[in-house]
């Protein structure tokens, strides 16, 4: 058995079932709630009632992060649980594209099932929740996909599919999040230029960007009568840039070893073929698979900075760069008998034990890590909400579930009708809209994070609404400075404690326990305020 070879057939049999594995595993954990996940929540849930993005709410982005969740919340509903769901489809997706790419140019079976292998330990496993650092990655993956089968395999009319579809995934990466969308859309254009010259017809790239004008335009222009210009925080002074040259040389300089060391083999490779003869440059498969993992090498390198959220983020190029590799060692042995693949397969996984290890611990621990050192810490015990079928796969501290209830038995919830309240919720706690049953707000920013999706202009705004008294209700976050510094702005607490009453308050759902929620009602006509929220941020 072990001097017999493996099928091709069979190694895709074995992909899946490792596929499978990974992308379904997050279904089997209940999770702490996940800093910033309010945001997927909030726009998933916006777009499922009918809420557009810029027509009814602003963005500092585009929303193609938001249409995979909305489309979950409307077939399994608007719980964070669906959320998850919505990852287990975007991450076999991603295991697809990144196959497909692979298998486009050419590489060895063996190699493909190994390099898939690493997608998901090194990336796959990293995704239990949607994010759009992650799932804009995947949409330019499916572009990359579709550019490379217009390149090197479709004939006739599948060329300009192919061609228009790769330009509709790029666009649409970039109307996930700029960053990584415009990197995406620099190395397209780079295998496009090369493809060109190769060529001497530029008729492939002239389509390509014809194509991705004519997606941006059916996209922005509908939505050039609203604030479309917040997106780019067009008009606010003074414009803050929040890219340093210092941070991209410590992440380049003083990290980032992984990525300098695939980097240095790769070019090695291709010094290494170069110099054998020019027959390499016209390969086209050889080149774009090399420019398409130094692109991408590139890219980890620049993101950490301009999205460092979640931390390393970047891990997508473990898999590229060892596909380049491996598909370039001269090995005398046939990788595809099933006594060398085990062996290989062993050292594959013990590299990466980190990743399947922590979740060994967690299945015996049966509560998160963090929930654990906090309970240990002894400040708040943590349970499921199961009470709130939104929350009901989450852990919280009894206190955030006290202070959730007491928030449902307010006079001000329990008797304005749920079509008439005005609740203005500055919090992570978002999905008390579906567990109160009021309609998010609209003509306002979506979340709140002060210089990120919200500015002076913007909180100016909100504090003068604040003492006009135009809310019936404000849930307030202050996080602690030890994190961000007016993650939600300040100015917009003190207001309400000049101008509203202050209700009670709660320890807010983030770790560590150092950040609280402040519940403000209406202050009667002629009644002194009972106390102030007393925050330590203020």
């Amino acid at each position: 058995m072990l001097r017999k070879s493996i099928t091709e057939r069979q190694l895709l049999v074995l992909e899946l079932l490792i596929a499978f594995a990974f992308c379904f595993m997050p279904l089997l954990f209940n999770n702490p709630y996940r800093i910033n996940i309010f945001l997927s929540w909030e726009g998933a849930y916006r777009m499922a009632i009918g809420q557009m993005p810029f027509r009814d709410y602003s963005l500092p982005m585009g929303y193609g992060y938001w249409v995979i969740p909305a489309i979950f919340f409307k077939i399994f509903g608007p719980y964070f649980f669906s959320l998850i769901k919505a990852q287990v489809f975007i991450n076999f997706i991603s295991i697809l594209a990144f196959r497909g790419i692979l298998k486009t140019l050419n590489v060895n079976p063996v190699v493909i099932f190994f390099s898939v292998v690493v997608f998901c330990f090194s990336y796959v496993s990293f995704n239990f929740w949607p994010w759009y650092n992650h799932v804009v990655f995947v949409y330019e993956m499916i572009g990359f996909y579709f550019l490379l089968r217009a390149i090197l395999v479709s004939t006739d009319w599948k060329i300009w599919l192919n061609i228009v579809l790769g330009a509709f995934f790029t666009f649409f990466s970039l109307w996930t999040k700029q960053d990584i969308g415009g990197l995406g859309l620099l190395i397209a254009l780079g295998i496009l230029i090369y493809n060109a010259w190769i060529d001497r017809d530029a008729k492939k790239i002239l389509a390509f960007l014809g194509a991705y004008a004519f997606f941006a335009a059916i996209f922005i222009l509908p939505l050039l009568k609203y604030d479309f210009g917040y997106w780019f925080n067009h008009g606010q002074f003074p414009h803050k840039s929040r890219l340093v040259l210092m941070d991209f040389l410590n992440e380049v300089l003083g990290w980032a070893y992984f990525e300098k060391f695939f980097l240095l083999i790769i070019v090695l490779f291709v010094i290494d073929k170069a110099t054998k003869g020019r027959d390499f440059f016209y390969d086209k498969r050889e080149v774009i698979f090399a420019l398409l993992c130094i692109g991408i090498i590139f890219q980890a390198f620049i993101i950490p900075v301009t999205s460092p959220v979640p931390e390393r983020n970047e891990v997508f190029f473990y898999a590229f760069g060892f596909a380049y590799i491996f598909a370039n060692l001269r090995l005398t042995i046939d990788l595809s008998r099933w006594g060398y693949l085990a062996i290989c397969m062993v050292f594959v996984v013990f590299w990466w034990t980190g990743i399947y290890w922590r979740n060994i611990q967690r299945i015996i621990s049966k509560k998160p890590e963090v929930v654990k050192s906090n309970e240990q810490a002894g400040k708040h015990r943590y349970r499921l909400a199961k009470e709130y079928k939104s929350m009901e796969k989450l852990f919280l501290a009894e206190n955030t579930l006290d202070g959730i209830k007491k928030i449902m038995e307010l006079d001000v919830v329990k008797n304005t009708p749920k079509d008439k309240i005005k609740v203005l919720n500055m919090s992570e706690l978002t999905s008390l809209a579906y567990e109160m049953g009021y309609t998010p707000l609209t003509n306002q920013p979506m979340w709140f994070h002060q210089t990120v999706s919200i500015f002076d202009k913007e909180v100016a705004w909100f504090s003068d609404k604040v003492k006009n008294n135009e809310y019936d209700l404000v849930i307030f976050e202050s996080v602690s400075p030890k994190e961000v510094i007016n993650f939600y702005p300040e100015d917009v607490h003190r207001a309400l404690d000049e101008h509203y009453q202050f209700e009670f308050s709660f320890l807010a759902p983030r770790h560590p326990e150092e950040s609280f929620v402040y519940v403000y009602t209406k202050r009667k006509p002629g009644a002194e305020p009972r106390t102030k929220s007393n925050c330590p941020n203020h």
